[in-house]
């Protein structure tokens, strides 16, 4: 019987280290998985360590949140911050993962909160916190310009930037807020160093374009748009921005024929904000071009599209050409641009220069 029982105990402690190494094994096969882009799989192979595991971590739940988030398992995302925090309240990485979910919820406030925590709670010695710190002063930034409180976001956004000067999104978002806000020269540098950076960041090069026509630099603004066209060809805002430029610089007959390159684009395409953009710019190209009648078939044009936009246009017209009011009124109307015509809106970058 002796021999039995200490049979028993030797074959617990060999059993004990097994057991221990089976678990493990699940952790290690879960850290391949993952580092190999198998998220989906990584991640369900982690819970099931976590199941089995009597003493967990709290960065594998940290972690499984993360993970879990990026798989927009949002509920389970919840689930593991939470238990991370229960062993770590200033677990950063947790923190961030529950203002991200407030976020989706439209909870600026309570994402506010839990940013604020990253920034104040978060355990500094943790390899991880420089850059939650570095995402939650950002996602303040997005919370406030949610809220319309731009001054307040910027403020985030600049302290990014005091950190990495080259920050792509921190770039796009503050010189975005600074568009907004029609700070056209402050603009211009945080949209260079964002298309600089990532050249696939269209949207910044089109602010960008619009920033330097804004402050009277058409010939760099045309470049920039010509850029613009050859990486979006078939954008009508593009063409009719770059006309706007070319017609500031006196640049006429390259200026109309970007403008009926675009026009008959937004024609095409029934884009009807586009279209009475178009018309309202094609009515002044004429005119300084010398060709009253063209600019007259265009104000018809636009009153047969929308003859709200065409009355408001109507009374600058007869200040500046007052000769024209009686061809404005003539009875006979012409054919307006053809097309399908559907409300659609269009994108940033048709703004008025």
């Amino acid at each position: 019987m002796r021999r039995i029982i200490l049979s028993l105990i030797v074959l617990t402690f060999v059993l004990q280290p097994l057991l221990a190494s089976s678990d493990e094994k699940l952790k290690d096969e879960a850290a391949v998985l993952l580092k190999s882009g198998k998220a989906a799989e990584g991640y369900e192979k982690l819970k099931e360590y976590v199941r089995t595991e009597g003493k967990i971590d709290y960065s594998d739940y940290s972690l499984l949140a993360g993970i879990g988030l990026g798989l927009k398992k949002f509920d389970e995302a919840r689930y593991f911050a939470n238990k991370a925090l229960e062993v770590k309240p200033g677990d950063a990485p947790s923190l961030y993962v529950l203002g991200i979910l407030s976020q989706a919820d439209g909870k600026n406030d309570e994402a506010i909160k839990f940013y604020n925590r990253v920034l104040t709670d978060g355990d500094k010695t943790d390899r991880s916190y420089g850059s939650m710190y570095i995402r939650a002063l950002l996602q303040l930034g997005v919370c406030y310009t949610g809220k319309g409180n731009l001054e307040e976001a910027n403020s985030y956004y600049k302290q990014v930037l005091a950190i990495e000067p080259w920050h792509e999104l921190a770039n796009v978002y503050y010189g975005t807020n600074l568009i907004r806000e029609e700070r056209w020269k402050e603009a211009l540098s945080p949209l260079s160093k964002a298309y600089n950076k990532n050249h696939e960041r269209i949207e910044a090069l089109g602010m960008f374009a619009m920033a330097l026509a804004q402050t009277d630099q058409f010939s760099p603004a045309v470049v920039n748009y010509k850029e613009l066209i050859q990486r979006e060809p078939n954008n009508p805002n593009h063409y009719l921005n770059i006309a706007r430029c070319l017609m500031m610089l006196s640049r006429l007959r390259e200026a109309e024929k970007m403008m009926d390159k675009g026009l008959e684009l937004a024609a095409k395409e029934g884009m009807t904000t586009e279209l009475i953009n178009y018309l309202g710019f094609a009515f002044r190209i004429y005119i300084e071009m010398g060709r009253e009648d063209d600019a007259v078939k265009a104000f018809k044009d636009l009153k047969a599209l929308n003859s709200e936009k065409a009355d408001e246009y109507y009374s600058d017209i007869i200040k500046q050409w007052p000769h024209l009011e009686e061809k404005l009124n003539q009875k006979e109307s012409l054919a307006p641009v053809q097309g399908p015509i559907f409300a659609k809106e269009g994108d940033q970058s048709s703004e008025k220069l």
